[in-house]
Parts: C-alpha cells; structure tokens; sequence
C-alpha cells in the first residue's frame, strides 16, 4: 500500500504523530456528522496503525560502498 522502509517513517514519534493525528482527524468528522469522511479517515488510521505500529519493521541498514571502493593497501 505505502513503502514503511522510507526514511521518514523510521522516529518513532513521527509515526504516533502520524495516527494520533488521523485519529484526531476522525473525531473531528465525526463530531461534523460527516460520515463518508469519518470511515474514510477511520480506515486510513487503522491502516496506518497496523502498518507503522503493529507490523513495521526498521528498515535494515545499507552497507558501506565506500569501504569497498578504497584502494587495498596490503599489497605492497
């Protein structure tokens, strides 16, 4: 649905920002009695807190290209 490796989603508290704000968003819908968007909104954060909370993995991190492309000096 959505790429979780990015590096945005990797703080924490970008990710819990991220469902309390969907989640704030729902009430506020909810309270305007507009019900599309409500279930709408509700859906995404569900989604977002099974994606980013429950099941997120960090992703893993990247090996050094640089360290491989140095000269070897042992051969002297």
């Amino acid at each position: 649905m959505f790429d979780t490796s990015h590096p945005m989603f990797r703080p924490l508290w970008f990710r819990l920002g991220l469902c309390a704000f969907l989640i704030f968003w729902t009430g506020l819908e909810w309270h305007f009695g507009n019900q599309t968007w409500m279930i709408l909104t509700g859906v995404i954060a569900l989604v977002c807190i099974y994606k980013l909370l429950i099941e997120y993995q960090p992703p893993a991190p990247k090996a050094d290209d640089d360290a491989s492309s140095l000269p070897d000096d042992s051969q002297d």
